[in-house]
């Protein structure tokens, strides 16, 4: 299973590399568009946003997979066993709460969507 994990790994963050190239190709086509008039792409900022948050959630795994995320090597590294295991459950907590938390409120929106597209 951890060889197939690796590769998807892998896979995503190439992926998310062709997104991060994506946002730069949308920028310039949106900058001339500006400077050439003839030159139009609707929407440009639009896209480029799409492609730079795509491009964030794809490179999440493979960045705490190699264990290069910020929390990771500020904090923990300075911490005995017993800290680094408490600040390592405090971290999650307080994702399983966010995570909850933006769960709840997309669900409100969903029903409130529903209930103003039924008037």
């Amino acid at each position: 299973m951890r060889p197939f994990l690796d590769r998807l790994f892998n896979a995503v963050g190439y992926l998310a590399g062709l997104f991060m190239v994506g946002t730069l190709l949308t920028v310039l086509a949106s900058i001339l568009g500006r400077v050439h008039p003839a030159f139009d792409l609707p929407g440009a900022d639009a896209y480029a946003g799409y492609c730079m948050a795509i491009s964030a959630f794809l490179a999440l795994a493979p960045t705490l997979r190699r264990g290069e995320h910020i929390r990771v090597t500020l904090l923990l590294n300075k911490l005995s066993p017993a800290g680094q295991r408490v600040l390592d459950i405090l971290c999650h907590v307080v994702a399983i709460g966010m995570s909850a938390a933006l769960a709840w409120y997309s669900i409100r929106l969903v029903a409130q969507s529903r209930e103003f597209n039924d008037i």
